[in-house]
């Protein structure tokens, strides 16, 4: 018996340092995270039943598996990075408390504060400081050594190179991660699973401009070789000094209000915007885990809660192919429904035709399907040890399934893309949504059912069929459809006729151009001003072989750009809606810093009544304010609505000056007089 334990343990050691070697040396693991917990899992039982085997554990103290071959010069860590044990359950995490309070030989009525924070899933950094200044970013590695990233981790969005009152040498340590919005637009044309590989792909390109395209993100969550009290000291000097923190984040010495909290992240988890996969609990007193110190593999004083798993697995009935809004054609699994996460899934992504061909999926098949929140379930393996002879190899169409033109790849893609634009149904469909969505004309109570409704009675065909809706609308009765009544349809009209006044900007990010984000079309109407310029630039680009700089404008986004104006059917619809829009001029920046909020710091809060907070926001940023999504010391106003919950309590506490909303309309009255 003892013998076969043995055997087994080397077995899964075997497959645990594959398993690392793929994960954390090469970003292209072959099995899920639960699956990787659930042999980590196995492995620590087999330990616990067979204690007299742990003598033969020679993977028990490993932390990742440095990069191979890599192209970045190794660094050594001030301290170890190390990883943190795993929780599955309360009762995993109440057996910790016992461990740490019995550690610390703390008595009943001694307290133990923690501090709980989300568990980014992403790729760990640590940033040198020497003398306030920012002199290495280094990846995790191996715990001890990691890879040398200063020159990629310089254009991370708001990583600061430059600390005021900071210790001589300092290391500060995070996550660096991809928002599932960018991940989305990256997908097309780079073949990565999920934001994670996504981000630590991207954070070690050669070429610096293609690290700063792919738009990361970072958190920071702690500060080592710092003379603070708590993590919570930590965490405040980090905002302070102007790091990226995670705000949602709770100090408690209750295990109750703790796991509490890790209910209520799991529950709101999808409204995020970027991947999470638990909660850490850490001891928040400073000198308590310096005394608690770590095993080999992890420190004592942290513990990272895991969310349940979200997968499942069933049966891939067929596989279809659905056309989005850029033309990028994306099968569907079309699955036997299975429970996950408590929500019924019956269609789940196959990303590409080259992720099909990697993991080989087949009609037929039992698949794995995972689910995070409110992101498209996606196929992330196949169980092909249960396969019958009757499945069948899918074939990607040639043609767009919408309007019937050849597909095309452009170069260093693995997306097929349709490349017929508006004059595409399906992409003319998909247009329309995201045409009337907050960032673009901001239509209320034109939503993807009402749109999909109107499409499917003809009523809708392109964005420019928005604004004859009214007009078609006469004589037709929607008071016999589900939804639609005559104040339903009064609100509509009164929306769209109010959404014929936008700002240049809006309206370029509304049309959709593949690569043409909200920060890009910002760019662009800031550069031309006007509608006029920018079209009659656009029209003359076409015309030539010349190009067009646009300052904090890339290749990709000048070239879609021209290949958009070269379409006719754009051109046709972009002439209906200047004639029904009033698009207006762009504020240059040196109009928004003359204003008397130029530079400041508002926060909004609550419940606007005459407007929207995405309509606040720009208005504030048009006039050259800063708009945080937190109070702080640097907080120079708050505007607060109706129910302002806790900003407006800390307002008051960093005598922030607060207004209500009818005072802010008045002030950016006055402010553009």
């Amino acid at each position: 018996m003892l013998e076969q334990a043995r055997r087994r343990l080397a077995g899964l050691n075997a497959k645990l340092r594959h398993h690392d070697m793929l994960y954390h040396g090469l970003d292209a693991p072959e099995v899920t995270d639960h699956q990787y917990d659930l042999l980590v899992q196995e492995k620590k039982r087999l330990l616990d039943e067979f204690p007299d085997i742990r003598q033969y554990d020679d993977y028990a103290d490993v932390v990742g598996t440095p990069k191979i071959d890599s192209r970045f010069p190794k660094v050594q860590h001030l301290e170890p990075m190390l990883s943190l044990e795993n929780a599955f359950t309360v009762q995993d995490v109440e057996k910790f408390i016992t461990r740490v309070r019995r550690f610390l030989e703390l008595q009943p009525d001694d307290i133990l504060e923690l501090s709980c924070e989300l568990k980014m899933d992403g790729m760990s950094f640590s940033a040198l400081y020497h003398g306030g200044k920012l002199t290495r970013v280094a990846t995790r590695g191996n715990g001890h050594f990691g890879e040398d990233i200063t020159t990629n981790a310089m254009v991370l969005r708001g990583l600061p190179h430059q600390l005021d009152s900071a210790p001589e040498v300092l290391e500060v340590r995070g996550e660096i991660y991809m928002h599932h919005e960018d991940f989305e637009k990256l997908r097309g044309s780079c073949n990565f699973a999920n934001p994670r590989n996504a981000a630590a792909g991207s954070i070690r390109q050669l070429n610096q401009k293609i690290v700063e395209e792919r738009n990361l993100s970072y958190v920071a969550y702690s500060a080592v070789n710092s003379t603070f009290a708590t993590q919570q000291e930590i965490l405040k000097q980090l905002d302070e000094w102007g790091f990226h923190t995670n705000k949602q984040v709770l100090f408690t010495d209750k295990i109750e209000e703790a796991i509490a909290f890790y209910n209520s992240v799991y529950t709101t988890r999808s409204a995020l915007g970027y991947d999470i996969d638990g909660v850490v609990y850490k001891v928040n007193s400073i000198n308590f885990q310096k005394l608690l110190g770590a095993t080999g593999k992890s420190p004592r004083w942290a513990i990272a809660h895991k969310f349940p798993s979200t997968e499942a697995r069933t049966k891939l009935l067929d596989i279809t192919v659905q056309v989005g809004r850029t033309g990028v054609v994306t099968p569907i699994a079309e699955l036997e429904p299975i429970n996950i996460g408590g929500v019924m899934v019956s269609r789940a992504s196959l990303h590409n035709l080259n992720e099909i061909e990697r993991k080989d999926v087949r009609i037929g098949d039992l698949v794995i399907v995972k689910r995070a929140g409110e992101v498209i379930p996606q196929v992330v393996d196949v169980d092909k040890t249960l396969r019958s002879s009757g499945t069948q190899k899918f074939v990607f169409p040639s043609h767009c399934p919408s309007c019937g033109s050849k597909l095309h790849r452009e170069p260093g893609e693995v997306a097929l893309r349709c490349v017929a634009e508006l004059s595409c149904k399906a992409q003319a469909l998909e247009r329309v949504k995201h045409f009337v969505s907050r960032d673009g004309l901001n239509i209320m109570g034109l939503g993807a059912k009402q749109i999909e409704f109107f499409c499917n009675h003809g009523l809708i065909g392109s964005i420019a069929d928005i604004f004859s809706l009214e007009e078609k609308l006469h004589g037709i009765n929607l008071d016999t459809e589900h939804g639609w009544g005559e104040k339903s349809v009064a609100n509509l009209i009164a929306a769209i006729r109010n959404s014929a006044t936008v700002r240049l900007s809006n309206f370029i990010f509304a049309l959709g151009i593949r690569f043409i984000g909200v920060g890009a079309a910002k760019l662009i109407a800031e550069h031309y001003r006007s509608y006029k310029n920018w079209h009659q630039a656009m029209l003359a680009l076409t015309e030539t072989h010349d190009t067009v700089q646009i300052r904090g404008l890339g290749e990709k986004s000048i070239s879609s750009l021209k290949a958009f104006f070269s379409v006719q059917g754009n051109l046709e619809v972009l002439e209906s809606l200047s004639a029904k829009l009033n698009i207006l001029d762009e504020a240059s920046p040196a109009q928004r810093g003359s204003s008397a909020i130029s530079g400041k710091t508002v926060v909004f809060t609550g419940t606007l009544e005459s407007m929207s907070r995405t309509e606040a926001k720009l208005q504030a940023e048009s006039l050259g304010a800063k708009v945080a999504n937190s109070v702080s010391a640097n907080t120079w106003l708050l505007v607060a609505g109706s129910n302002p919950g806790s900003k407006h309590e800390k307002a008051l506490s960093l005598n922030v000056r607060v207004i209500d909303e009818q005072t802010w309309v008045k002030m950016v009255e006055d402010a553009r007089s």
